[in-house]
């Protein structure tokens, strides 16, 4: 992600463009000091070669040494004058030790008739300390650069008087501030370069360091798939909004809401096209909100929103309304048309809650109750829903110590053949008896022990005591069982029916597995692996409930199934629904051309009977033989109260 950039990123600029003057300025005074130091080294040069010129023609051995200097007057000094190495001599004096003009040589506007008094201050250290002084003299144009050198003559070690030198170097200054400079510049744009480039990675490196820094905050309160806020940032949203909604007296909503079977989207397209619905969903949600609204992805196919400043909960319901009829709208993904419909809770503060953790869990009621009438609606948040969850609370505790405290017991309901009368087998039915819940139908406990995952347990207490239950039975009558979904992710499934099959001694043939269609859509190969295994051992597979979920006819084709059981919901409409009936009929046609044994559930009258024996049913189960019982002894009466009914529907 990108931020924008801040004062604070750019103040290092300016710092380097500072930095960047300030050598230039350095650059610029080491330069001038250097130019400085070769003026002054070049023009003693010159004063030097005039020092030792003069005394080399000074004769010790006169009375006074100076006579000839001072006899050859003017001429001769100019005569030397053009003899000098190095700068440019323009006048020559020399002094007495009192700092008297001798003599001297060179145009008027150099060589002064008497010393200043700066000069002679000068001369007159050049006298205590014997050795040379200089100064530059101010000649008010910029444009000139004089240097005076006085230096002491002397003879064997007798000061005789001073020497004064008027150099011109303004030619050799010009030269030498023409060079300098274009090094300083040189310099000067090196360091620019440098300290621009440094200051450049730094500012790049300033930046990323922040945009990073951006990202993971970005990252710890949003979520990466839909760039949503996380569960972490709504609630400290949800909590403000709260606090804003109690002092303005106003209605805060907050709506839970799960997307419809997301799992078989990820369990048969993948976790890419999973992906891909969930940002849509997001964005359908993101462009269907006004601006009251704040949406957060919770977690996997969870998505929560809050409305603010709502004047009746009309307007949380028509908001949730669009979000029922936006996402409902089908989605193109990796050229699939999938339309994924989404259940949606409802909680309202102050009357459901005026905290944010209570909200919450009321809306995530609201919307349980909504995914259990049906899916693709919205519900709000009762209080039966509070007292429905702590039922259910209540059960999943109970059930974790249901077994050890042998609680739970099996009973047996009959399966006939319609053509002999004879029975064949008995489907295993797990009861519930609880000493203070009471009975617990299993229509309330299994899905709850599957959501829990104690049907595992269960389901293995199940196969055990089935199985050496139907060993002890006199007659060879087959025990089916029923094994849930959630089982079926068990990898040590079918090798754990194995070794309770060898050590119950019950022969596999008598053993009949049944299986609903969430077991073949929810892992495909993996169930049709297990089922072949099954197969292979000898044990018959029956698919239950068929027709009520998502039936697909490739199922029977692809997996092997030996039974299909028609659910009772159908069986208890014959002759009173026309539709049913005639689905009925199909699935019994369905099962004889595909060689499969059809099982009628729950033939409660003479008149069911009489229509399933017409069109062909095989067998059938259901009160009308018996109620489930713990013991499978058939007795006689029973025998002939089934020939009696069998008798009475064939006359």
């Amino acid at each position: 992600m990108t931020e924008k950039t801040s004062w604070a990123d750019l103040a290092i600029l300016p710092i380097l463009c500072a930095m960047a003057l300030g050598l230039f300025a350095l650059s610029y005074t080491v330069g001038e000091l250097t130019v400085l130091r070769q003026l002054r080294q070049d023009a003693e040069a010159a004063a030097f070669a005039w020092q030792r010129a003069i005394e080399q023609r000074i004769d010790p051995a006169l009375a006074d040494p100076l006579a000839p200097l001072i006899e050859g007057g003017t001429d001769q000094a100019l005569a030397w004058t053009g003899t000098s190495t190095g700068a440019d001599v323009r006048a020559v004096g020399l002094l007495d030790p009192a700092g008297r003009f001798l003599w001297q040589a060179g145009p008027g506007d150099v060589a002064p008739a008497m010393l200043s008094a700066r000069e002679f201050y000068i001369y007159n250290r050049m006298l205590e300390t014997k050795r040379p002084q200089y100064l530059v003299p101010d000649s008010g144009d910029q444009t000139v650069r004089r240097t005076v050198f006085y230096l002491p003559l002397s003879i064997d070690g007798a000061f005789l008087g001073g020497l004064r030198l008027d150099v011109d170097q303004t030619a050799v200054a010009s030269l030498l501030r023409s060079s300098e400079r274009a090094r300083m510049t040189l310099n000067g744009l090196l360091a620019l370069i440098v300290l621009s480039t440094t200051g450049i990675i730094l500012w790049r490196r300033i930046r990323e360091r922040r945009s990073a820094e951006a990202h993971v905050r970005f990252l710890a309160m949003h979520d990466p798939l839909t760039g949503l806020p996380n569960r972490a940032q709504f609630n400290t949203a949800l909590t403000t909004a709260l606090d804003r909604s109690r002092c303005h007296a106003s209605l805060l909503a907050v709506i839970c809401i799960d997307v419809d079977n997301f799992k078989q989207i990820n369990d048969t397209l993948g976790h890419p096209v999973g992906d891909a619905v969930l940002k849509g969903i997001a964005e359908r949600l993101v462009a269907t909100s006004g601006r009251n609204a704040t949406i957060s992805r919770l977690s996997g196919d969870e998505f929560a929103v809050f409305l603010e400043d709502l004047g009746d909960s009309g307007a949380a319901t028509r908001t949730a309304e669009r979000y029922l009829r936006m996402t409902s709208i089908p989605l193109m993904i990796c050229g699939h048309e999938l339309i994924c419909t989404i259940s949606a809770g409802i909680a309202m503060a102050p009357y459901d809650g005026m905290t944010a953790g209570t909200l919450m869990k009321n809306a995530d009621l609201a919307l349980y109750r909504a995914k259990a009438d049906g899916r693709s609606a919205m519900r709000f948040f009762t209080k039966d829903m509070a007292r429905d969850m702590r039922r259910r609370r209540e059960i999943e505790t109970a059930l974790r110590s249901a077994l050890a405290r042998e609680e739970m017991h099996l009973v047996y309901q009959p399966q006939i053949d319609l053509t002999t009368g004879e029975l064949v087998g008995y489907e295993v039915l797990t009861r519930w008896i609880h000493p203070q819940l009471g009975t617990v139908p299993p229509s309330e406990f299994i899905p709850i022990a599957e959501t829990s995952g104690l049907i595992v347990p269960l389901g293995a207490w199940v196969i055990r005591t089935a199985f050496k239950s139907a060993a002890a039975w006199e007659e060879p009558a087959t025990v089916a069982v029923n094994l849930s979904a959630t089982q079926f992710r068990n990898a040590d499934l079918v090798d754990m029916i194995e070794r309770t099959l060898i050590a119950t001694g019950l022969p596999p043939h008598r053993l009949e597995v049944e299986i609903t269609e969430s077991v073949l859509i929810q892992n495909t190969e993996s169930a049709l692996a297990m089922l072949r295994r099954l197969r292979g051992l000898g044990v018959s597979i029956a698919l239950d409930d068929f027709g009520t979920g998502y039936s697909s006819l490739s199922y029977l084709s692809r997996f092997p199934i030996d039974k299909i059981k028609i659910d009772r919901s159908f069986v208890l409409r014959i002759g009173e629904d026309d539709g049913t009936t005639a689905i009925v009929d199909a699935i019994v046609g369905l099962g004889r051309s595909l060689g499969a044994t059809v099982v009628a559930e729950g033939v409660e009258t003479y008149e069911q009977l009489a229509h399933l024996r017409a069109i062909g049913c095989h067998q059938v189960q259901g009160n009308l033989f018996g109620e489930p019982r713990e013991s499978v002894a058939y007795r006689q009466p029973e025998v002939h109260r089934l020939q009696s009914a069998l008798l009475t529907v064939a006359g």
